[in-house]
């Protein structure tokens, strides 16, 4: 596994109650996980997990988790900052936030990462019937079910993330079995039809009208398009468990960051 738990600032010694200072900062991004430390010890042991080992030293701060980064760029480039993002950075070191941000580790976790708690959440299975993509994107067979009875088994799901319609191309009686998940950029219609897939569920940021989903829509192929944040959230709930699960001395709380857009008409 790559190692992209990643300590973007360090915070003072300034206490443990964060939690209004972390809700207050997950509303400004992505979905996150507030760390508080459970005992006395100096610090968390990793006896049953296989966490990368950088991951330690975050029990000794006020610390929380992130999946995306924090100012809006891949590696948190701290020196480009325009206003919002120094505005951001002082709310930080005010406050004596440490931020942890488990990427793609976490998106290529066996069993429990990002695309796993995705199926689980959409209910397609257990197991995938393949991976592709370095693990970042799988298969799923299911029972044969038309486009838009899918579509809307995928809104049902995702109404509770605060995304009740989801984005549809193809025919909606069109039977589909063999459905292409991923989450965030991690979902490309290209590598989908070539693991065999005859329907791909994207995320907005993933694949992009005018290229991938013009192209599937020519070939037949169906997409179901939801909003990258929508596609990680069930993620960043299963990594609070794991922590819970796995780590002694620490404590995890899934701060909820529902879908941020709101459609108007």
């Amino acid at each position: 596994m790559g190692i992209a738990v990643k300590p973007i600032l360090k915070a003072g010694d300034s206490g443990w109650s964060r939690k209004s200072a972390w809700a207050a900062l997950a509303n400004r991004g992505s979905s996150s996980v507030r760390l508080s430390r459970t005992s006395s010890r100096a610090g968390a042991t990793l006896s049953r997990t296989q966490l990368p080992t950088q991951i330690l030293w975050i029990s000794l701060l006020p610390a929380g988790g992130t999946h995306e980064p924090t100012f809006w760029d891949h590696y948190d480039d701290l020196t480009k900052l325009a206003k919002e993002g120094k505005d951001k950075l002082a709310f930080i070191q005010d406050h004596g936030l440490t931020i942890v941000r488990c990427h793609d580790s976490w998106d290529r976790w066996p069993k429990v990462g990002i695309p796993w708690a995705w199926a689980a959440f959409l209910a397609l299975g257990d197991e995938p019937f393949s991976i592709g993509c370095r693990n970042y994107m799988h298969r799923y067979d299911i029972e044969p079910t038309t486009l838009d009875e899918l579509a809307a088994r995928v809104a049902r799901r995702c109404a509770a993330l605060g995304e009740p319609p989801v984005q549809v191309t193809g025919n909606g009686k069109q039977k589909v079995s063999r459905v292409g998940i991923g989450t965030g950029c991690a979902s490309d219609v290209y590598v989908y039809r070539e693991m065999g897939c005859d329907v791909s569920i994207v995320s907005d940021d993933g694949s992009v009208y005018w290229r991938e989903i013009q192209q599937a829509s020519e070939a037949g192929h169906p997409v179901i398009r939801v909003n990258h944040g929508t596609s990680e959230e069930p993620g960043m709930v299963s990594l609070t468990k794991y922590i819970n699960e796995h780590i002694d001395g620490l404590t995890a709380e899934h701060l909820v960051h529902p879908c941020i857009f709101r459609l108007v008409g």
